[in-house]
């Protein structure tokens, strides 16, 4: 490749670290959860691919292989930056880099605030809580006193709680909002964990939507389907031409007879299909795991007050009648 190319491989280099100092989510495949780096990260990253290209051109070695060589590249951006060398067109191998981190972004970020409401529960149980240590639990010690009896089981271990209140209202609320800040943080960069329920189901069906929407942009380009499918993702377009563990709707376009219908719409039908897939995965998140996470909490977190509350008065009652029986 003529320093022409290479330039303009630095160029959209260039491009995508201004997309990313503009806080547009960036999949650079650093790994599985990474969805949009930092901006430092991000320049770490385009720094490093483009000495390790210019160094691999000045040394005589083309660009199609510098770039297919290089350690410095993961394996999405060297697929991008060979979309852009094949295609000429730049437009597909950004939209290969931020579309799917954008809607890993999007999910990540509906997921935080739909924690707010079970948050809010922790945070009024624990405001009940210091009113049960701070009012409720001496007139239970009181009374307990008034009937010449010391305080034991529940209400003994609330004395001890109560006794550390100092350490505990200071240091929980820190932890609070430490753990909030750096979740909040972490998810706006980070896309849900592999063992979360339907995690790998989710990243599975975005790879698979990333994939179809890749191959039916090359197959238009006129490109033959072997290298569209090795250059869409190299490790599982080579899974696919070995018949191993082939996505079925992809199976099914790859290698069924669609009727006359192009393949690349076919393609594009199959990205939307897995699009909808990963959307699907993405409600539990959003809607379900934050309505099961409330009503979990709220079911312990009111059992455990009410026992704090009703089992030293229970202790009290059983205690004066076992007493007045004795009489």
């Amino acid at each position: 490749m003529s320093e022409a190319t290479l330039d303009r491989v630095l160029q959209i280099n260039e491009q995508l670290r201004k997309l990313s100092h503009a806080g547009v989510p960036i999949d650079l495949g650093l790994n599985t959860f990474d969805d949009g780096a930092s901006e430092d990260r991000v320049d770490e990253i385009v720094d490093r691919a483009n000495a390790a290209l210019k160094l691999r051109v000045e040394l005589g070695q083309p660009l199609v292989d510098a770039i297919a060589a290089a350690p410095e590249l993961s394996a999405s951006y060297r697929a991008s930056l060979q979309t852009w060398l094949t295609l000429d067109d730049p437009t597909a191998a950004m939209d290969s880099l931020t579309v799917p981190a954008q809607r890993r972004f999007a999910v990540n970020q509906s997921m935080g605030v739909s924690l707010i409401q079970p948050m809010l529960l922790v945070v009024l149980t624990f405001i009940a809580f210091i009113v049960l240590c701070s009012f409720t639990v001496p007139r239970l010690i009181e009374l307990d006193a008034q009937v010449w009896r010391r305080p034991t089981g529940v209400l003994a271990i609330l004395e001890q709680v109560r006794a550390t209140m100092p350490i505990w209202m200071v240091v929980i609320p820190v932890l609070f909002v430490v753990g909030w800040i750096a979740w909040q943080r972490r998810s706006l960069r980070r896309t849900v964990h592999r063992w979360l329920p339907g995690g790998q189901r989710y990243l599975d069906a975005l790879q698979y939507s990333r994939y179809s929407e890749q191959l039916a942009t090359f197959l238009e380009h006129d490109l033959p389907l072997d290298q569209s499918m090795r250059l869409a993702d190299p490790s599982l377009g080579a899974q696919i031409e070995r018949h191993e563990s082939m996505p079925p709707l992809l199976r099914w376009a790859l290698t069924s007879d669609l009727g006359g219908e192009p393949l690349p719409s076919v393609l594009r039908f199959v990205s939307l299909t897995y699009r909808q897939i990963a959307d699907q995965h993405g409600v539990l998140w959003r809607i379900i795991a934050p309505a099961f996470v409330t009503a979990l909490l709220g079911g312990l977190l009111v059992l455990a007050y009410g026992l704090s509350l009703f089992v030293p008065m229970i202790e009290m009652l059983n205690h004066i009648a076992f007493t007045e029986l004795v009489h």
